[in-house]
């Protein structure tokens, strides 16, 4: 068996909702070197256990196998589209197959322990290709890149922290902003009851008046047509105007012989008095609308 630069030693699966097998074309010796781990939504990644949250179908073929995720008995779901299965061949930097002296050279034995060299620098290699480095030359030491890194996350927490406040007085601002602006649709809304008010007194208003010049027409007109234009100069037009209100008035000495006085008893009977003019009947005759 060869292992070609090109040959994956570890295989990253996206879920879908719906796969619980996932392929891996490497050979393991035993179940230990087999490490699979999960990634959640928000990238948080643990490692699953064997036998708890997956099985291996099978172990020392060449051409590699699979596992089953989740199993029965599993805290796991079926893996989701955002959700990453992570399977990675880990072997430990040992040494276990003696060699003894012969004068015969075990070839298969080699090829195995090279197999296994060869894998064990892949898989260093791939933990190096995806460690934090320093360009060469640069004077930039692996301390002080960490060095550097925590106080970017000591003032990262300080902005943070900053940043919180502020939007915590943002928030006492808007808070305050909506208050007064609850408050203003209140008094907005009294207003336009209020200017409902008005506009339903200012209504009632014009009825009343228009109700009041009707009459006043209504008796202009009956005066108009039964009288001469020469009594209709010397009439006065009184509104809501009792007999009563007009013997009083008469007896005051405020109606005068050339006067004609009337008013409506109701809405739809108009009732007038009428004082005749000097040199003419000399009496008061008291007539009914029709």
């Amino acid at each position: 068996m060869t292992v070609s630069k090109d040959e994956k030693l570890y295989y990253n699966w996206d879920g879908d909702g719906s796969t619980t097998q996932f392929d891996f074309d490497f050979s393991i010796d035993n179940e230990s070197q087999l490490v699979v781990m999960h990634t959640d939504n928000l990238g948080l990644q643990t490692t699953l256990e064997l036998n708890k949250d997956y099985t291996i179908d099978e172990v020392g073929n060449d051409n590699g196998s699979f596992i089953t995720f989740p199993i029965e008995g599993s805290s796991y779901g079926v893996a989701t589209d955002e959700e990453i299965i992570s399977i990675v061949l880990e072997l430990p930097i040992e040494q276990t197959m003696p060699y003894e002296e012969s004068d015969k050279l075990i070839k298969k034995r080699l090829e195995r322990n090279f197999d296994y060299i060869t894998k064990l620098l892949k898989i260093m290699n791939r933990k190096i290709e995806r460690s934090i480095k320093v360009a060469e030359g640069s004077k930039l030491l692996p301390d002080d890149l960490f060095k550097n890194i925590a106080e970017a996350k000591k003032q990262a927490e300080q902005y943070a922290k900053k940043a919180c406040e502020q939007v915590e007085g943002a928030t006492e601002l808007l808070n305050s902003v909506t208050a007064i602006t609850d408050t203003l649709t209140e008094q907005f809304a009294s207003l336009s009851e209020r200017q409902q008010q008005i506009t339903e007194l200012t209504a009632n208003a014009l009825e009343t008046i228009n109700a009041e010049m009707e009459k006043v027409k209504q008796g202009a007109e009956y005066i108009k047509n039964s009288h001469t234009d020469s009594q209709l100069v010397k009439f006065k037009v009184v509104t809501d105007m009792t007999p009563a209100e007009y013997k009083e008035l008469k007896r005051a000495g405020q109606l005068s012989a050339e006067s004609m006085y009337f008013v409506y008893e109701n809405d739809d009977t108009p009732k007038y008095t009428v004082e005749a003019t000097a040199g003419e009947t000399g009496g008061t005759t008291e007539s009914e609308g029709a």
